[in-house]
């Protein structure tokens, strides 16, 4: 591949521009595409063809602008919250791309201006604003430590070197320096780099690898660092993974809602249809007519008030103050928070805050000490440890300090026992000397440096294990490459074999003077092997730790006898410049001699959780939503978060891990023997194996079908064409997509994973994060929910349906890329079981009620046209139907987002009342036909009522639109079960407003007649006969059939019945007051609310 050269301080424009950019329009598209958009909907694809029918005059009907405004204003109103939305994530990407960066001429740059070679000062705590190339260090070593969990979700710091060519000029001779950087083209592979610099005046060369990069969005954690800019924008690795959607996220509510809106046009076209045969006049302008006539069967007003309607519960969401922080960025899909079955959560930072803390050290069977308190309670029972404080007490006299040195040198030689008559030796090892070798081993065998009085290392395991020595006594002053320093004991370092995922181990081999030490630690399943002896204990005590979710070491060692360690280091020197095999020899030989290890003991370690996400999780469970973690962190760390947050219980958790597989067939095999009762663990490799790690259309993609032919169907380019076409002809009339995902491992993966109520995924990368995602939603037909704080989160927070991006502490990514930006993990619970089943159960609400209302209307027509031997004669004048779909009802329509029907402190007590949502209860066939029922009832009882107690046309005309305004807010008091003055409010000013209407009609409605006595008379006869026999059915189908809030209800009424106190108001979580009665709070042993228990009681 040809390499791409850049040149030492030479910017070069003609690559891509380091911009971030979230938005989904630009100024000169957002106006075309916004509008295409919503007449991408059925109903104003239908709006918009029943205006353009006023141009003609056979088909006109009232007045033309009661069809084109409500449609524009529709179109206006829809189109405004669009821009508002994409008005604030221009902002938000506006701060992220003139955030400032220091050149290395002292000048300052903007993050979007910054092009490929410029020279950049990258201070400590800085992200790197693109992909850049390491040039100098502060440290002198050239090394520069970086923290990479923004971008791969790895917790561990990396270590970086700079060019060591240009790490030895002056500061100032780098700003004059002559070179080129070749790179390779910009690749996805983060773990993966190829160049090399090329230094003009002498034309020496130099190779680079990844081990002198720092990526985009990656933190310098350790030193100040001099860089030049590789790659920018989209070549960066950070954007090459991260798939940013553009496409606006539509909940399934809408889908559902424009699905039944294509029912009734349906069945409005049957109407219409059967009036033209039964009508003396059957034409198709007739048939238009009809089709005019009855067009309110579908209200228009039903995508404002549910736009207006979401805005309002943004708002809502936004002013909440239960909530840490909050910051509503997506206003179009509130109520998916009410459906929401799957959460798919990052860890680092998100469940956990990254902070390592030392719980536990055994040393024994009987020895454990919890915290460093009991460490030092212990350590000084040891004459080691006498001898050592008066070692550094004698600093003035010299003889007694020699004199206690020879006995020093005498205990530790007696500790470290010989490889010869190890078992006898060993029993008489005292505890107490077992805990000072075990604290003596957590200081030395590690990869962690001292920079100006701070630890820094590749882990925070490390470095707390070591912060822990230094508490407990063991003060590492001083590290590098060939020594250390601990306490007044120089230890010279031989051989260092770092920790990797193969062997699970790292052991460093010591020299003290003329002695020679190995000390190990590693995973427990490793250590075990390696041991001299079984020490019946050990798996014991590193059980019961991990059932605490502690992250577990087990600490070895051994002395090496001068001909040991001079027969290895002759040995490893010759493997060490193997062409062949290098890195299995050196493996080999380093088993060899880390084998027949005395055991130390267990160091037990917490990654500190983020407060509250052990409940939020357990109320996870309890509303039937599964939880996920996906992380770029090893098996064992997973294991135990898994552990200690909660997310599976400890006492009955059975873990079925898959790692390492590259066999298709064997990792479907595993994955097919998965039990629904197991918590599977899968790692990023094996799932690479059997999905991919592409959204990838198995159908329709030639070059995966070549690549993977016994895992596709391959399809000839025809039935290419009419498979696209069936899905997006069922998509648009059923709004579902095909279950079948197109390949056989994705089926399986999705239909396994289904089952269990917790998967963890470690080391997998944001285009699997996004891919698992979309598979489970796909599958299931459910909401996904995502979590995470990371910029390597943004394609897991678009793909899902919800994204919850939480402020995290390397930038503000996740939270601008996100639906809703958090402040904490256990904001969840406001959010999802309050906020989310309050919108959702509102919106469903008003949405069926809104079509209940359009019907109840177009059914009073058609009787009425009906009774007039089909006639297509207007019962109710345009005006009177405009503000009938857009006003008269419109303010009590908004309260009804403000409806609770359950304190907000209860539905955290009981969250198992989030379950009906998700099974769709509230919104189905069943509620949908129930709501025609009553817009069906109530328009016979309406029309018929009137008929009989009114002459004139211009009567029946106004009492019975009169008694359908009152019958519509009939039914929003019934359909409220907590009564606000904003409700009351806007009843009386709905029916005020309906009266002063009257006023602009005068000319069909006589002044003499909307003043007199006989029109409130009518009035009220019919809305009694219409409405009241409606109020009786629906309260006795409550009773006789309540829900199961009803009877959480019953049981608190009954639990208070007899301590109950008169009161005004009570408030609640948004402030509103509510007229109701104040009891005494109900205790959890009050109420344990469970189905059976409900159904009981009341029994």
């Amino acid at each position: 591949t040809k390499s791409r050269p850049t040149p030492l301080n030479c910017k070069l424009a003609t690559y891509s521009k380091n911009v971030v950019k979230t938005q989904k329009y630009t100024w000169l598209s957002f106006l075309p595409m916004s509008i295409l958009t919503q007449f991408a909907l059925f109903s104003n694809q239908y709006f918009l063809f029943i205006s353009l029918t006023q141009l003609f005059d056979s088909l006109k009907i009232g007045l033309a602008f009661t069809y084109y405004a409500p449609l524009v204003i529709v179109v206006v109103i829809s189109v405004g919250k669009d821009f508002v939305d994409d008005l604030n994530r221009y902002k938000r990407d506006k701060q992220l791309n003139q955030e400032l960066f220091p050149t290395i001429d002292g000048q300052f740059i903007e993050s979007q201006n910054i092009q490929p070679g410029d020279l950049l000062l990258l201070e400590k705590n800085k992200r790197a604003p693109a992909d850049c190339l390491i040039l100098q260090s502060t440290d002198s070593r050239g090394l520069v430590y970086i923290r990479t969990d923004n971008l791969d979700g790895e917790t561990d710091w990396k270590a970086r070197y700079a060019v060591s060519f240009l790490q030895q000029m002056q500061f100032k001779q780098l700003n004059q320096a002559r070179g080129v950087v070749f790179s390779q083209q910009p690749q996805k592979d983060i773990y993966q780099y190829l160049g090399k610099y090329l230094h003009l005046p002498d034309r020496q060369t130099i190779s680079l690898d990844l081990n002198n990069t720092i990526w985009a969005g990656c933190v310098v954690a350790s030193s100040d660092c001099v860089c030049q800019v590789l790659y920018t924008g989209k070549e960066t690795k950070f954007q090459l993974n991260t798939q940013v959607s553009k496409a606006q996220k539509e909940g399934r509510i809408d889908i559902q809602m424009n699905l039944f809106v294509k029912m009734l046009f349906v069945f409005l076209l049957l109407l219409a249809t059967f009036f033209t045969a039964m009508s003396t006049i059957s034409n198709i302008t007739n048939w238009l007519r009809f089709l005019v006539l009855y067009n309110n069967i579908i209200p228009l007003s039903l995508k404002v008030g549910m736009d207006v309607g979401k805005m309002f519960m943004g708002f809502l969401i936004g002013k909440d103050q239960q909530l840490s922080r909050i910051q509503v960025n997506t206003t179009s899909i509130p109520e998916q928070l009410g459906k929401i079955t799957h959460v798919f959560s990052d860890k680092t930072g998100t469940l956990t805050k990254n902070v390592m803390k030392v719980q536990k050290i055994v040393y024994g069977a009987a020895h454990t000490c919890a915290g460093q308190a009991e460490v030092s309670r212990d350590l000084h029972k040891s004459e080691l440890v006498k001898t050592e404080e008066q070692l550094q007490s004698q600093t003035s006299q010299t003889s007694n300090k020699s004199q206690i040195q020879v006995q020093y040198s005498q205990l530790r030689q007696k500790m470290f026992v010989q490889t010869q008559n190890v078992i006898k030796q060993a029993d008489q090892l005292q505890p107490t000397e077992r805990l000072h070798l075990l604290m003596e081993a957590m200081s030395t065998c590690h990869s962690v440096s001292v920079q100006q009085d701070e630890l820094v290392a590749s882990s925070p395991d490390e470095v707390a294990l070591v912060k822990f020595a230094q508490q407990c006594g063991f003060q590492l002053s001083q590290r590098d490459d060939f020594q250390m320093k601990v306490n007044n004991t120089v230890y010279q370092i031989k051989y260092c074999f770092p920790f990797n995922s193969v062997t699970k181990r790292m052991g460093v081999v010591l020299q003290v003077v003329d002695d020679f030490y190995l000390f190990v630690k590693g995973a427990d399943s490793v250590m075990a092997s390696i041991l001299i002896q079984n020490y019946p204990w050990l798996q014991e005590k590193v059980d019961l730790l991990s059932s605490e979710g502690l992250r577990t070491l087990v600490f070895a060692y051994k002395k090496l006898s001068q001909e040991e360690f001079d027969q290895f280091q002759q040995e490893y020197q010759k493997a060490s410049i193997l062409l062949e095999n290098r890195d299995q020899a050196k493996q080999n030989l380093e088993k060899q001699l880390m084998e027949g290890l005395f055991l130390l003991g267990i160091s037990a370690v917490e990654d500190q959780l983020q407060d509250g996400v052990q409940k939020t999780l357990q109320m996870f469970r309890a509303a039937g939503i599964k939880t996920w973690i996906l992380s770029g962190d090893k098996i064992q760390t997973i294991k135990c978060i898994a552990l200690s947050s909660g997310l599976v219980d400890s006492r009955t958790v059975e873990f079925n891990i898959i790692e390492q597989q590259t066999d298709y067939h064997e990792c479907l095999a595993k994955i097919q023997a998965v039990k629904s009762y197991q918590t599977l663990i899968i790692d990023g490799q094996s799932l690479k194996t059997l999905l991919g790690e592409r959204q990838f259309d198995y159908n329709s993609n030639q070059q995966l079908i070549q690549n993977y032919p016994e895992r596709t169907r391959p399809l000839p380019k025809t039935q290419k064409v009419l498979f696209k076409l069936k899905q997006s002809l069922k998509i648009y009339f059923t709004g579902k997509t095909e279950k079948d995902l197109g390949d056989t491992a994705r089926n399986e993966f999705a239909r396994v994973t289904s089952q269990l109520q917790a998967v963890c995924c470690c080391r997998c990368s944001p285009d699997q994060k996004a891919l698992i995602c979309k598979l489970l939603s796909k599958y299931n037909q459910s909401e996904t929910a995502a979590v995470g704080d990371g910029a390597n989160d943004v394609s897991l927070l678009q793909a899902a349906n919800i994204g919850f991006g939480i402020f995290g502490k390397e930038g503000l990514q996740a939270a601008m890329a996100a639906d809703f930006a958090i402040g904490q993990f256990k904001d969840l619970q406001q959010l999802i079981f309050w906020h989310g089943r309050n919108a959702l159960k509102n919106s469903v609400e008003v949405s069926q009620y809104i079509i209940q209302r359009g019907i109840c209307g177009c059914f009073i027509q058609a009787w009425f046209s009906a009774a007039r031997w089909f006639d297509s004669v207007v019962l109710h004048t345009g005006i009177l139907m405009l503000g009938y779909a857009c006003l008269y009802n419109l303010m009590p329509l908004l309260t009804l987002f403000l409806n609770e029907d359950i304190d907000y402190k209860q539905i955290k007590v009981y969250p198992e009342l989030y379950r009906n949502l998700q099974k769709g209860r509230h919104f189905n066939v069943k509620t949908f036909m129930s709501w025609m029922a009553l817009a069906i009832g109530g328009s016979v009882l309406i029309l018929f009522s009137t008929v009989q107690m009114c002459m004139q046309m211009h009567e029946v005309s106004l009492v019975s639109f009169t008694a359908l305004s009152v019958y519509q807010l009939v039914l929003i008091c019934l359909t409220v079960q907590r009564w606000t003055i904003h409700l009351v409010v806007a009843l009386v000013s709905s029916m005020i407003i309906l009266y002063l209407t009257l006023f602009f009609q005068l000319d069909v409605f006589p002044i003499e007649y909307v003043l007199s006595a006989e029109y409130y008379y009518q009035s009220f006869i019919v809305t009694l006969c219409s409405s009241g026999p409606v109020l009786l059915v629906v309260m006795f189908m409550r009773w006789v059939k309540p829900d199961q809030v009803m009877k959480l209800q019953f049981l608190q009424a009954k639990s208070k019945f007899c301590c109950c106190q008169s009161y005004i108001h009570e408030r609640s979580s948004t402030g509103e007051k509510f007229f109701s009665r104040k009891h005494r709070p109900v205790s959890n042993k009050d109420l344990t609310y469970t189905e059976v228990n409900v159904e009981s009681s009341i029994s």
